[in-house]
């Protein structure tokens, strides 16, 4: 007689990024609701997402399986008639590892690029400061869950890259951490629970340029890079700007005060 193993969704991530999903200056979705219309959007584009290798050992041991999907990632898990994991899931988890794959991921995207360190997101409670939202939650700046570069060894810093090889450390951008038996109710699988990590667009103040580098105008405020639709540019007494929105592509121009914003320089 043969029997099937049965898989059931136990956890959803769903990381979303405003440069990609606004239209203009039009937010398609706010911080606690999924866009109704993913069929453009595909994280693979600009994030690559993987188990780390001492979690690909656990999810065959433990009969877990993890697929990236276009906005994210589902972990299935093999349960019995009763949904309860066929294996004991105690202290089992996944460690989900997130590089960027564009080039200009920094300059879209608001984060900080130094100081260096990870973003580390996990749904472990004794982890509070680095809790990862619920889909229906507001979603916190994303430097909140940055862990910061540190050579001391007992750092949470080198707690996380200790746990992963020096191939993996590469290049790395955030770690996801997911305690499966968090997820359980009474033993068993429910609904599937739905973590998110919103990233949003970067906004700089656009500056028009002639060509030989004078600046002809520029936006009485910060405005965002968006991938789609169009933003009508204005100077400080609310004119129209005739000319393109700014792109991640075009020269940046840092302050010296790290306060104030980045300029975007636009030639015309």
């Amino acid at each position: 007689m043969s029997s099937t193993i049965t898989y059931l969704p136990i956890f959803n991530l769903n990381i979303l990024h405003n440069y990609f999903l606004d239209v203009g200056d039009t937010k398609i979705f706010d911080d606690t609701q999924k866009p109704a219309n993913l069929s453009s959007y595909n994280v693979s584009e600009f994030l690559h997402i993987t188990p780390s290798q001492d979690t690909k050992r656990v999810l065959a041991n433990h009969k877990v399986v993890f697929k990236t999907t276009t906005d994210g990632g589902t972990c299935f898990i093999s349960v019995d008639q009763d949904s309860k994991p066929v294996i004991d899931s105690t202290n089992v988890t996944v460690t989900l590892l997130v590089y960027s794959k564009d080039a200009f991921f920094e300059k879209y995207t608001d984060i900080k690029a130094s100081p260096k360190g990870v973003y580390f997101f996990t749904n472990d409670p004794t982890e509070p400061d680095n809790e990862i939202n619920a889909l229906s939650d507001t979603a916190s700046n994303l430097d909140e869950y940055k862990v910061v570069s540190s050579m001391d060894p007992m750092s949470k810093y080198q707690e996380l890259l200790g746990t992963l090889t020096g191939k993996e450390q590469r290049s790395l951008l955030g770690i996801v951490s997911i305690k499966l038996d968090e997820l359980l109710v009474a033993g068993a699988v429910g609904d599937t629970t739905e973590f998110k990590i919103v990233l949003k667009n970067r906004k700089t103040i656009w500056v028009y340029l002639e060509q030989d580098g004078t600046v002809a105008s520029q936006t009485g405020q910060t405005l965002p890079f968006t991938q789609k639709g169009n933003i009508i540019p204005k100077d400080a007494a609310n004119a129209d700007i005739p000319h393109r929105m700014a792109t991640p592509f075009d020269a940046f121009n840092y302050p010296e005060d790290s306060n104030q914003p980045i300029e975007t320089q636009i030639y015309i």
